[in-house]
């Protein structure tokens, strides 16, 4: 079942299938809910699966004059869980790349709502990798960033980000990019890229630490053959040795695609203690 919720007069896209202990899968850069199309279908029998499209992204609106920040997200995030959730419903929170930030801000003003927080290949400190400085001069260049954000760069970026190179995973990272379509290049920066730049300037200072001190059942998932966030998720579970982590084989960034069948394993087993 499908719904729209507004933030701001902005409609989000969110899609509920299943029945019991809700879950809500945050898709992360440059995805949209269909990400999850595996996990949701591994899990509806026995959960009650939540997606959503960020704001930018998807089949969610896209409109040019919001910011696209974290903390923006952790607002769009709230107004979804306020409709589709009971008062004090606990819900289970898995965020992909920059689907953790928003995740960790929602969880650490609302704890004692959160049953688990399960991080994948994520963001969360200032630090910056090659992939990091190459998304920086993007952003800032405007011939290379009307190339990076155009259908045919972010399929590129997505086929080098991915490990698996099968005619399904193919497909699937085609889907990704056809909302791209008909987006202004304007939109489509702000959207993409906005959200690392003022993120990683502003919001993200204190992000690891807010993830130390949030005395909930947390969970890391580690792809490792990710060059854009590995770097950023290990030293997140080196700092929180307490936190079970959880790797994965083979895969690259996009850990629900690569490697669907291993994902949903992990998630499995997790959800089941």
């Amino acid at each position: 079942m499908t719904h729209s919720i507004l933030y701001k007069n902005h409609r989000i896209h969110v899609s509920v299938e299943g029945k019991g202990e809700s879950i809500v899968f945050l898709h992360g850069w440059p995805m949209h809910s269909g990400l999850w199309k595996a996990q949701v279908e591994h899990l509806k029998a026995d959960y009650r699966v939540i997606t959503l499209d960020w704001l930018g992204f998807g089949q969610s609106d896209k409109p040019k004059d919001l910011p696209y920040t974290f903390t923006q997200h952790k607002e769009c995030l709230d107004a979804v869980l306020t409709s589709v959730l009971g008062e004090e419903e606990k819900v289970t929170l898995v965020g992909h790349d920059i689907g953790g930030p928003p995740a960790i801000l929602w969880a650490s003003e609302h704890p004692n709502r959160v049953r688990r927080l399960i991080l994948l290949n994520t963001v969360v400190y200032l630090f910056k990798t090659p992939l990091d400085m190459l998304s920086e001069l993007a952003l800032e260049t405007p011939i290379l960033r009307d190339i990076f954000v155009s259908r045919l760069g972010l399929y590129i970026v997505m086929k080098i980000l991915s490990r698996n190179r099968s005619k399904e995973t193919k497909e699937r990272l085609q889907e990704v990019i056809r909302p791209y379509k008909e987006l202004k290049s304007e939109v489509k920066w702000k959207t993409i890229l906005l959200p690392l730049k003022v993120g990683r300037q502003e919001e993200m200072v204190a992000l690891s630490n807010q993830f130390k001190e949030l005395k909930i059942d947390k969970h890391i998932i580690i792809a490792r053959k990710d060059p854009l966030c590995y770097a950023h998720i290990k030293r997140l579970s080196e700092d929180n040795p307490e936190v079970p982590t959880h790797f994965i084989e083979h895969s690259g960034h996009f850990i629900s695609i690569d490697r669907p069948k291993e994902l949903n394993k992990v998630l499995t087993e997790i959800l089941a203690k």
